[in-house]
């Protein structure tokens, strides 16, 4: 921490977490710690609209984006009279 004491930086333990990125299936906690303050530890984060994983299969970003696109479909087809049912699109009875 002697940079950003250098600099005038102050590191807020509390927004502060941490990810390992590794391919094994298990990993020891390494239980770092920032100013005597245990950081938490994360299996994944979102940075800049990507969500990344600690194995980096970026299923975790497939899913979470094929889910918030299917939500945007069905409101643009119900705007638009049809109803869109498991990758098939219908019209909507009046």
């Amino acid at each position: 921490m002697e940079w950003a004491d250098k600099w005038g930086f102050k590191i807020l333990v509390e927004k502060s977490k941490y990810v390992i990125f590794t391919n094994k299936r298990k990993t020891e906690n390494q239980g770092l710690c920032l100013y005597g303050k245990p950081l938490e530890r994360l299996k994944e984060f979102k940075f800049l609209g990507v969500h990344f994983d600690e194995r980096v299969t970026w299923r975790s970003h497939i899913e979470k984006t094929v889910k918030k696109c299917e939500k945007v479909i069905n409101v643009m087809c119900c705007l638009a009279g049809s109803t869109f049912v498991h990758g098939e699109q219908t019209e909507a009875h009046r």
